[in-house]
């Protein structure tokens, strides 16, 4: 039976770059294919299955059975699952792993030896830039002793196009500033306008053109739909050797994905800013190159990022498949540049309007859908006696840093609130990390709730494409201000956009959960709930979660129902989306759909749990591979794929606890022991340290809340994995108040 078939995918692609020359490959005896030849391979595989499924297996397969690392594992060919071992379970310690906010895939967390080196995994010295693969054309390189990351590359760095000078580096990751420009880029032209206008070309990628070309009705376009090992094997092959650019390289902690990535067989171009991690990802070897690009000015991002992947085509012979990101503030740039280069993708303006709540709110009540009551709040010239030279970022930044009620046009925001009702939540209408959301609980607390959210917006910067929270002593550079440059290194015209835009919502009353989903094709292939526990109110800190969900079938089935018809209002058709909703005593409610793959744990959540891999979904649908992971079996042809997907029992049942900072205070020596030792309990996945000694921390009573650990536990059942890590909760909260000073 063709249900009972997997292909298994071979192990390392390390000879990706003599592959991208069309020569041998590496040491490992992989053959190396020139990247004008994968279609035409593509198509042919698709059609040697098509003429005989069974009988081609042996030829697709190799002579490789696969490796260790996830790729494969014995007894794939009977249709096994050959996914990644989640949490900690089955793996030694992790290179990926970092104190402070490593992959949950190891058992212990390790710190940075040096400069460009991880415990676990030797550097391998630093490579000349390879000019005879760059358009150095117009090119200028300059010194870069001041990355973070050490030496690299001799110690300089391209750029394609653009200069970047040392006093810049420190500021080339994406902001709201890059956003707003990049709303306004199809205000008057249409796509094949913007791309002419830079220059770029329209391309067909190899693996969704051979797929698109494969005969409907055959063995392998049957297959590659199905959700089975054997099909996802399939489409693990088809991906293989797949060229993807990512749009920022993210946290640390994100190195998982390229891992991933790197074991698919994926050859990954990452675009950054030059002082990004990516450049250790390329000289271990993990992605086939890094592509620094100037970020600082945000009306030249979408140009130069999109002048980057046209060099890689033009000048590196690079047929690129897809491009993607896993960071939220990433999104609609890499939508955009999917759209000028005509690779598979959501429409931008979809993606614009999940990003913009507000206009999430308009699409899902014009839907017909469940909705929730909300404002837009005036500008701040309107609410905010402004002074007259408040179009300077610095001077906007420490007089909201000192403001009053005596500021505010209280008669107006009193005005809107009264139109929600009390209590209701504040928010950025484009925002991440719970930053700026706030409950009020009645009127009188309005006019102060306000000034605290324009303060945690104005605190908050961007790091390594994740919105982060600030410090009000970490100001500015204030002789780039002098200089003209806006601070940070940042235009004026970059400078002059940091007013927030904020609305007002009614509280949702019940229980929040996180629903994940995987559109394919414009359908739902995918959908799964986890429940999160009662945020650290007023702020929506989250502290822990479980999976399985615990509020029963029903609800579980009503809250991914509104969930997928949420992503459907809004446009979204193809890739991982992370919804949040509630489940009120009015039925589901959203909150919020993320246009990616959740942060923290959600990767792990889904595959410990389900068995499905996030990482690999998003990137099938970014490359134009149809989705359809196999949901809760570990083997195919057993009882459980039998069985209708609800009544499959989980593969495993988890929770997790975060641990919200007790109290405002000062993190002394200690803490992190208290924290880790948790990690030798024979029921704990992972535990993970967000302190150290010294760190400022804050408590729910002063703001929003510092997350200093998290502790993940599994158990027989939702409710027994729950119950240990509430029990940890209370121990962990007792025991960590002396390490607070």
């Amino acid at each position: 039976m063709v249900s009972a078939i997997a292909i298994p995918v071979s192990g390392s692609h390390h000879g990706a770059h003599a592959f991208a020359a069309g020569v041998p490959g590496d040491e490992h005896g992989e053959p190396g294919v020139p990247h004008g030849q994968r279609r035409s391979r593509i198509a042919d595989r698709m059609r040697a299955i098509n003429e005989g499924l069974e009988s081609a297996l042996p030829s697709l397969a190799g002579n490789n059975s696969g490796s260790e690392g996830g790729n494969s594992t014995k007894g794939s060919f009977q249709g096994a699952s050959s996914l990644p071992r989640p949490f900690a379970s089955a793996y030694t310690a992790s290179p990926a792993s970092f104190t402070g906010g490593g992959s949950l895939l190891g058992t212990s967390y390790g710190t940075r030896s040096s400069a460009g080196s991880l415990p676990g995994r030797e550097l391998t010295e630093s490579k000349p830039i390879r000019t005879n693969n760059v358009n150095i054309q117009n090119t200028e390189f300059v010194s870069l002793g001041v990355s973070p990351y050490g030496r690299s590359r001799d110690d300089v760095l391209p750029t394609l196009g653009g200069k970047l000078t040392p006093d810049v580096v420190k500021a080339n990751f994406l902001t709201d500033a890059h956003l707003k420009k990049l709303e306004t880029t199809y205000a008057d032209a249409s796509v094949q306008e913007v791309a002419s206008s830079y220059g770029v070309t329209p391309i067909l990628s190899p693996i969704s053109e051979a797929l698109k070309t494969s005969a409907k009705g055959g063995s392998a376009y049957e297959l590659i739909h199905q959700g089975t090992h054997a099909a996802q094997e399939l489409r693990r092959q088809v991906l293989r050797e797949g060229a993807v650019v990512i749009i920022t390289t993210g946290s640390m902690g994100k190195r998982f994905v390229y891992e991933r990535l790197e074991q698919l067989g994926v050859n990954t171009y990452i675009i950054d800013g030059p002082d990004s991690w990516a450049q250790v990802l390329e000289d271990e070897g993990v992605i086939e190159r890094f592509l620094p690009v100037d970020m600082t000015d945000s009306s030249k991002t979408l140009e130069l990022c999109a002048n980057a992947i046209q060099s890689l085509i033009d000048h590196d012979g690079v047929e690129v498949d897809g491009i993607a990101t896993f960071c939220e503030i990433a999104v609609p740039l890499a939508s955009r540049l999917a759209e000028i280069f005509g690779l598979p993708g959501n429409p931008s303006s979809a993606v614009d309007a999940a990003r913009d709540k507000h206009a999430t709110r308009i699409a899902v009540a014009n839907a017909g859908l469940p909705s929730v009551q909300s404002r837009m709040l005036p500008s701040p010239e309107t609410l905010v006696r402004l002074p007259s030279n408040h179009d300077n970022r610095i001077v906007r930044k420490k007089f909201v840093a000192n403001m009053t009620e005596e500021h505010l046009n209280l008669d107006k925001l009193l005005e809107i609130g009264g139109q929600i009702g009390y209590p209701l939540v504040m928010k950025p209408v484009s925002g991440a990390a719970s930053i700026g959301v706030l409950k009020v609980e009645s009127a009188e607390k309005l006019s102060s709730a306000y000034l605290k959210v324009l303060r945690d917006v104005f605190r908050a910067k961007v790091n390594a494409g994740a919105l982060v929270m600030g410090s009000d002593d970490e100001d500015d550079d204030v002789d780039s201000v002098a200089n003209g440059n806006g601070g940070g290194g940042r235009s004026e015209a970059d400078a002059a956009q940091d007013w927030p835009t904020i609305m007002l919502e009614e509280y949702l009353d019940g229980e929040e959960v996180d629903v994940d989903v995987i559109l394919s094709e414009g359908k739902s292939v995918y959908n799964a709930t986890s429940d999160n526990w009662p945020c650290e109110e007023p702020w929506f800190n989250e502290t822990g979660d479980n999976a399985p969900c615990l509020l029963g079938l029903e609800i579980e089935r009503a809250l991914e129902t509104v969930g997928v018809d949420c992503c459907h209002a809004l446009g979204l058709t193809t890739g991982v989306f992370h919804v949040e909703l509630k489940a009120t005593s009015r039925g589901p409610r959203l909150i919020e759909v993320n246009t990616r793959m959740g942060g923290g744990p959600v990767r792990d959540i889904n595959l410990r749990v389900n068995g499905v891999d996030l990482v690999e979904e998003h990137i099938f649908a970014s490359v134009g591979i149809p989705c359809n992971p196999p949901f809760r079996i570990a083997v195919d042809g057993s009882e459980a794929s039998s069985r209708r997907a609800e009544d499959r029992d989980p593969l495993d049942c988890v929770a997790g606890y975060t641990l919200n900072a007790p109290k405002t205070g000062t993190v002394t020596e200690g803490a992190e022991a208290v924290i880790m030792k948790w990690a030798e309990v024979s029921y704990v996945l992972s535990a993970e340290v967000f302190v150290h000694p010294g760190d400022k921390v804050t408590s729910k009573a002063d703001g929003l809340p510092t997350w200093m650990g998290e502790i993940r536990v599994h158990g027989d059942t939702a409710a027994d994995a729950k119950d240990r890590a509430e029990k940890m909760r209370d121990t962990l909260l007792a025991e960590i108040l002396p390490f607070i000073r």
